[in-house]
C-alpha cells in the first residue's frame, strides 16, 4: 500500500475532536515516515491549517473547495431519504472521486461524519455513542438526527474495513448494537494532546481566582453544567475560597447555563473565559485546584489526561468504561448527582488524597504517553488494516 488519507472535516475550535484528529495526524506522519508511503490529507472545512500542517512534513494537505463538502452534504441527505439509488449516489460522491483521483487506498475517518457512500477501504474512528443512551439531547438533532446518526454507524460499522474505538467497553457497545465481529473493532487508548508540548506556555490575561475548579467544555447541554453549578452552589457553603472557571464556545440553548448562575446567585463566582488557545490553557491546569469533567458522553475524554499531565487532580463522571482510561488516578462521582459531585471534589482539600491523585495522574499520563500511543499500538493496527 503507498497511498493512506485521512479527512479532517472538524477545525480548531471544535474542541476535543481536533485534539484527537491532531494525535492522529502526528502518528500518521511518523507511520508515513517508517513506511515510505503517502499521506493525503483533505481539510473539509473552512479554518486556516496552515499552522498545524507546517509541522508535517510527510502529510500532504489538500483543502477541499467548499462547494464540494456542500454537494456531499447534499448527495448525503438525498441518500437518507432515498437510499434505494445508493448505487448511483456513491458514483456521484465527491469523496469518492477524491479518492479515486488521488489514488488513496486505505481512507481513515478520524470522527463521526457520513461514511455510509463511501465505497473503497476506510477506516472509522469515533470515542462514544452516547446517542444511544442519551437521545434526547437537543445537540443529537432530534428524532431526524438521531436517526441520521444511526444510519452513519450502522452503515459505517458495516462497511469499514477497521474500525478504531477508545476503550473495551465502547468496543462490547459496538459489537453490541451495531453487529459487529470484535476482530475488526481495535481498542485504542486516547493519549495527551502532542500539540500542547509545542507551544509555549503564556500567561492567561485575566486575574484568575487563587482557588478555583476548572472545566473546559463547550457549552453543549450533554456537558452537565446543571449540576456542576448546583453542586458548586453546595462547596461554596463548605469552602468560601473556591471559584468556577469555564471555559469553551457558547452553543444553542447555553442561556440556561447563565440563567441558572444567576439564579443560584452565583455570578461573582463563576469565570466564563470563552474559547481559550492551546497556548493559553496550560496556565488554566497548572493553577486549577481540580480539573471536574461533569459529562454525561464518554467514556473517554481529552482533559482528563490534560489535567494529569500538568498535575491537576481530575474529578469525573463514572461512566461505564471510563475506568480504562482514568484508572486510580481520578475521582468519580454520579453526574446526576450534585451532592455527589460537591463531596468528591472537597476531598481534594484533603493534602494527603490530592497529592496521592497528583501523583497517580503523572503515572497514568506516562503509561498513556505518546510513544506508546504509537509504538504499541497505532503502528500495529495501521499494519493489520493494511492487510485485511
Amino acid at each position: 500500500m503507498n497511498n493512506i488519507g485521512i479527512i479532517i472535516s472538524h477545525g480548531a475550535k471544535s474542541g476535543g475532536s481536533f485534539q484527537w484528529a491532531k494525535n492522529i495526524l502526528e502518528s500518521l506522519n511518523n507511520f508515513a515516515s517508517n513506511k515510505n508511503i503517502l499521506v493525503t490529507a483533505f481539510i473539509l472545512n473552512k479554518e486556516d491549517h496552515e499552522n498545524v500542517f507546517n509541522n508535517y512534513d510527510n502529510i500532504k494537505p489538500i483543502k477541499v473547495h467548499p462547494t464540494l463538502f456542500k454537494i456531499q452534504n447534499l448527495i448525503d441527505k438525498f441518500y437518507f431519504r432515498f437510499p434505494s439509488f445508493s448505487f448511483l449516489y456513491k458514483l456521484i460522491s465527491p469523496l469518492n472521486i477524491l479518492s479515486k483521483f488521488f489514488k488513496i487506498e486505505l481512507m481513515i475517518f478520524p470522527t463521526v461524519m457520513s461514511v455510509c457512500l463511501y465505497r473503497n477501504k476506510f477506516t472509522f474512528m469515533f470515542c462514544d455513542i452516547s446517542h444511544k443512551y442519551y437521545p434526547d439531547f437537543p445537540e443529537i438533532g432530534g428524532s431526524k438526527g438521531l436517526m441520521t446518526r444511526e444510519r452513519i454507524f450502522s452503515k459505517g460499522c458495516s462497511n469499514a474495513t477497521s474500525i478504531i474505538v477508545e476503550s473495551e467497553e465502547l468496543k462490547n457497545e459496538v459489537t453490541k448494537f451495531y453487529q459487529v465481529p470484535k476482530d475488526k473493532i481495535f481498542v485504542l487508548f486516547q493519549t495527551f494532546s502532542t500539540s500542547l508540548l509545542t507551544n509555549k506556555e503564556t500567561e492567561v490575561n485575566l486575574d484568575l481566582p487563587s482557588k478555583y475548579i476548572f472545566y473546559p467544555a463547550q457549552l453543549w447541554e450533554h456537558k452537565n453544567h446543571k449540576n456542576l453549578l448546583k453542586a458548586f452552589k453546595l462547596i461554596r457553603a463548605k469552602d468560601k475560597e473556591i471559584e468556577l472557571v469555564l471555559t469553551g464556545f457558547s452553543k444553542s440553548g447555553d442561556h440556561n447555563i447563565f440563567q441558572l448562575i444567576s439564579e443560584l446567585g452565583l455570578n461573582k463566582h463563576v469565570h466564563y473565559l470563552g474559547y481559550v488557545k492551546d497556548d493559553e490553557i496550560i496556565e488554566l491546569y497548572k493553577k486549577a485546584f481540580a480539573l471536574v469533567m461533569p459529562t454525561y458522553f464518554g467514556p473517554t475524554n481529552i482533559p482528563t489526561l490534560e489535567a494529569f499531565f500538568y498535575g491537576c487532580p481530575a474529578v469525573i463522571s463514572d461512566l461505564p468504561g471510563v475506568y480504562e482510561q482514568a484508572q486510580n488516578a481520578a475521582a468519580y462521582f454520579d453526574p446526576n448527582d450534585p451532592i455527589d459531585i460537591a463531596k468528591k471534589i472537597l476531598l481534594l482539600n484533603d493534602t494527603k488524597f490530592r497529592n496521592k491523585m497528583i501523583k497517580e495522574g503523572y503515572r497514568r499520563s506516562n503509561e498513556l504517553s505518546f510513544n506508546n500511543y504509537y509504538n504499541k499500538t497505532f503502528q500495529n493496527i495501521l499494519d493489520l488494516t493494511i492487510k485485511l
